[in-house]
């Protein structure tokens, strides 16, 4: 019996990782703090997003240029006490950390941050689709 073989060529390879350059998932916050010097021989001083948590509950996303200083203010400003767990992810690519940042925070709409985030230089869709409808309307008018 002869096995069905897919044409490859219609589908494109996407190359993974080509964005997280790497990642430490819900680490613990005391560990955090008193391994500091060690988190900075495995993340030095690299760009991304971070997550803070409480238990399991998404409190805050935010993006850095330096994640483990931006971390770190984390543990003497106002989430202080609301965050046990922290998330680092590392974006080669810093121009895109915040487009990225704002998608998870539409998403998730975590409680410790004050923002939706933005697009900026975008429109939403929906402006499309309202004078798509207006458009339409219109045009349901005409007949």
């Amino acid at each position: 019996m002869k096995k069905k073989t897919r044409n490859k060529s219609k589908h494109t390879k996407t190359e993974k990782g080509a964005l997280v350059k790497g990642y430490l998932e819900k680490k613990d916050r005391k560990g955090f703090e008193l391994l500091l010097p060690r988190y900075r021989e495995v993340i030095g001083d690299s760009s991304g997003i971070y997550a803070l948590y409480k238990g399991k509950k998404l409190i805050y996303v935010g993006i850095a240029q330096n994640l483990l200083w931006r971390v770190d203010g984390h543990t003497r400003d106002r989430l202080r006490h609301r965050w046990d767990k922290v998330s680092f992810f590392v974006i080669d690519k810093h121009r895109y950390s915040k487009d990225i940042e704002t998608v998870i925070l539409r998403i998730a709409e975590p409680k410790g941050n004050g923002t939706r985030g933005k697009f900026e230089g975008h429109y939403k869709l929906q402006d499309k689709l309202n004078k798509i409808r207006r458009e339409m309307k219109d045009l349901m008018k005409r007949v």
